[in-house]
């Protein structure tokens, strides 16, 4: 038996690159508008703390832990399932995989239906890890040298998903979130002022 957990050391690089990005944003919009400084400050402050919180119970609880055709999966919260012969199928192995313009390695564990029941991203987890747990598991490893998210799809259709194969549906379902927040946001305010 076998414990696995998210690796911070390869997680801290991407961290680092959010700390400059809100300080740059905070600070442009001090230099333009004085008045709205604190009030952005605050708000970036609020998604930082979250963000913070959600990474400190991810790094502390997620864990795999994996032995002959069994996987004991725990998630950020704690909460834990565990999956045995019956429902796995097969690994796979995805060397290079570009997601966001990164090339990172990606592992997944399909069940019988086809469905992915654990998707591993190079960002977390090393390629030693993965290749670990798929020789832990001994399931049918389909190794792939190079793939795209849409790519996958074709192949294992309902492992991945549409949103995942096609970034931009993601990108537009913000924007039209945020627009919606915005509108409600502005149509409450008048409410509330006259």
């Amino acid at each position: 038996m076998t414990t696995y957990g998210p690796s911070w050391a390869r997680y801290r690089a991407y961290l680092f690159v959010i700390a400059p990005v809100a300080v740059l944003l905070v600070s442009l919009d001090f230099v333009r508008n004085r008045t709205s400084a604190p009030l952005v400050a605050a708000l970036i402050g609020g998604v930082l703390v979250l963000v913070a919180i959600y990474l400190l119970l991810f790094f502390r609880n997620y864990r795999i832990t994996a032995e002959l055709h069994y996987l004991d999966l725990r998630n950020w919260l704690g909460f834990s399932r565990t999956l045995g012969p019956d429902v796995l199928d097969r690994v796979v192995l995805v060397e290079a995989y570009t997601d966001n313009g990164a090339t990172v390695p990606y592992f997944m564990v399909i069940d019988r239906n086809g469905k992915r029941v654990l998707a591993l991203n190079g960002r977390f987890w090393g390629h030693d890890q993965m290749t670990q747990l798929a020789r832990t598991l001994e399931l049918p490893v389909d190794a792939v040298s190079a793939a795209r998210p849409r790519d996958l799809r074709r192949n294992y259709p309902k492992a991945v998903g549409r949103v995942a194969a096609h970034p931009y549906i993601a990108g537009l379902l913000i924007a039209l979130g945020v627009v919606v927040v915005l509108l409600l946001g502005a149509v409450l305010w008048v409410a509330l002022t006259y």
